[in-house]
């Protein structure tokens, strides 16, 4: 007998978001659901990239069409996992929020082999706890070479400036310390 369909209870629009800021809206998504009595335990940030920094995903809001890639720089992504599930929150996405994990692999992605070399996508699994706890924003890949912000920012202060142990947004897009898509 067929399983029916599982469907967490989460809407895209009780979060906070900004465009072009998915790194600090995974953060505040984390921030949230932790606060929501969701166990961090159950939540893995994803970064995705590739080694040209042209990742191309499929299903982007940003793309004039559904099935034809944005190709991002990075992008990141949130990974649940729930009751023997798995479930991305990607408020990018033209999927629900949350969709299972495999279906957004699968209608998000080329496969691997069919992609150059420079295209394929690299993940780095960081645990929402550290995340949380380290990850730190300047936004300043987001600056023109004035100083002036290339797009609007978010309506609060850059994450986690005054801590002390802290790993900014390029060193979690290390390419040498993610791992290729399978």
């Amino acid at each position: 007998m067929a399983r029916p369909e599982q469907k967490l209870d989460f809407r895209r629009e009780d979060f906070s978001y900004t465009t072009c800021f998915c790194e600090e809206n995974i953060w505040c998504l984390c921030r949230d659901l932790v606060e929501q009595d969701v166990s961090a335990n159950d939540l893995t940030v994803l970064f995705l990239s590739s080694p040209s920094r042209k990742t191309p995903i499929l299903q982007q809001k940003s793309s004039p069409h559904p099935d034809s890639p944005v190709l991002w720089d990075y992008h990141v992504i949130l990974l649940m996992r729930n009751k023997g599930a798995s479930w991305i929150f990607d408020f990018d996405s033209h999927l629900s929020f949350p969709v299972q994990a495999g279906d957004y692999f699968q209608k998000c992605f080329y496969p691997q082999d069919t992609l150059s070399p420079e295209h394929q996508v690299y993940i780095r699994e960081i645990s929402a706890d550290e995340y949380l706890k380290t990850f730190t924003s300047d936004r300043s890949h987001m600056l023109d070479s004035e100083e002036k912000p290339l797009v609007r920012f978010p309506p609060y202060p850059p994450i986690n400036q005054n801590k002390e142990e802290t790993i900014s947004l390029m060193e979690y897009l290390d390419i040498e310390k993610m791992q290729l898509k399978a």
